[in-house]
């Protein structure tokens, strides 16, 4: 006759014990990355924030320009026609 598998309890308590562990420390360090810093309160991004060319990082501050200040050649088909 032929018998019943046994579910393995014990193994499957301290399975799901680890897991309900790691959620909650997971839980714990995103609410800590996500809260605001007491320390630091500044408007400047940081460091690798996402800004495209459109809308500069800092208001009132251009964010293409070369070393004399001058706005960057167009790169692409010129809007001049050539002769």
């Amino acid at each position: 006759m032929p018998t019943v598998a046994r579910r393995p309890w014990g193994l499957i308590a301290a399975v799901l014990i680890i897991d309900v562990a790691l959620a909650a420390s997971g839980a714990w360090m995103l609410s800590q990355g996500l809260g605001d810093r007491q320390s630091a309160k500044t408007t400047a991004p940081r460091t690798g924030a996402i800004t495209s060319p459109e809308t500069p990082a800092t208001p009132g501050v251009p964010t293409a320009t070369t070393a004399t200040g001058a706005p960057p050649a167009a790169s692409g088909p010129s809007s001049t026609p050539s002769k």
